[in-house]
């Protein structure tokens, strides 16, 4: 990233799936982890405003467009898993929205409290489509001695589903628990890629919190 703000190794590059490794390479070293996060957050958003721009993406009716999600994104997570039991498709849930001139908007707080024996970690996701929020409480190792959520808003009750994932990070070492690792615990088939990602956000808060967890990146 030069002086004027720009990112020029990114001129060119499309700002959609894959597109991780060009933002690692454009904002290399510790400084630009939270620059990569915001363009990261960036490319999401496109990629979540998309549906409304189905035609310019070269699909004639909001039904194709679903059809090509439900065909490429097949088992990626709880929802696109279960199609037999969601009670509206993605263009039925859509049809309820109407975005106007503004196509999608996301907003996370990441809180951490300090508390008697550890501390306790909180965030909220809230875009046009879902409403999360998750509270985990650490001891002084790093250790989980609870994490709880709910799914406010979400395309599908089967969404709602996922906050019983989080019971699985109770006595699990959260400080240092990369994506990749967070994913694995509460990712893939069954899983919600907004919690993934809302949870690694949490985790990186807790890092950047100064709070000294014992034996924790000793």
């Amino acid at each position: 990233m030069n002086g004027s703000g720009t990112v020029p190794g990114l001129i060119g590059v499309t700002a959609y799936f894959n597109a991780g490794s060009f933002l690692r390479r454009a904002v290399e070293g510790k400084p630009g982890e939270l620059v990569r996060g915001l363009l990261a957050e960036c490319v999401r958003g496109i990629i979540q405003a998309e549906t409304f721009l189905y035609k310019e993406r070269g699909y004639p009716t909001p039904e194709a467009y679903g059809e090509y999600w439900e065909r490429s994104y097949l088992d990626s997570c709880r929802y696109y898993s279960n199609l037999n039991r969601i009670s509206l498709r993605w263009p039925e849930y859509i049809a309820k929205i109407r975005p106007g001139d503004n196509y999608f908007n996301r907003s996370k707080t990441c809180s951490i409290y300090k508390q008697p024996g550890g501390v306790r970690a909180t965030g909220i996701l809230s875009d046009t489509y879902h409403e999360i929020s998750v509270t985990m409480d650490l001891d002084r190792e790093g250790q989980v001695t609870g994490c709880t959520g709910s799914f406010l808003r979400a395309p599908d009750v089967v969404c709602f589903e996922n906050i019983s994932l989080l019971k699985r990070f109770s006595g699990a070492v959260f400080p240092g628990c990369h994506k990749r690792e967070i994913a694995r615990i509460i990712g893939g088939a069954q899983g919600c890629e907004h919690l993934v990602n809302l949870l690694s956000d949490m985790e990186k808060t807790i890092a950047r919190s100064g709070f000294r967890f014992n034996n924790v990146g000793a």
